[in-house]
């Protein structure tokens, strides 16, 4: 899991950690989409041996982060399921 950064809050599979002598060390994961990045490697938190075997749960979306069109989407269609179903009534006394 990534605890600071641009890439806070992903969860992946550690790929292999660059070292820098003198600078940062860069730690490559790969997420359970397959999609591949990279953040400092003392932003890398460790829940687990693989992500099938996580010791902490983890948020609704398993730490993956969606590209602009697929958010998008997302609130697209919740926006028609909210306009689509039925108004609750209040109890009016």
């Amino acid at each position: 899991m990534i605890t600071g950064g641009a890439n806070r809050g992903r969860v992946g599979e550690i790929i292999r950690i660059e070292r820098h002598p003198g600078a940062f060390h860069i730690a490559r994961l790969k997420d359970s989409a397959g999609n591949e990045f990279a953040t400092r490697a003392v932003n890398v938190f460790v829940i687990g041996n693989d992500l099938n075997n996580l010791l902490v749960t983890v948020p609704k979306q398993q730490g993956l982060r969606m590209n602009v069109i697929q958010e998008r989407e997302e609130r697209l269609i919740a926006a028609e399921t909210r306009k689509n179903a039925p108004k609750a009534r209040k109890n009016r006394k």
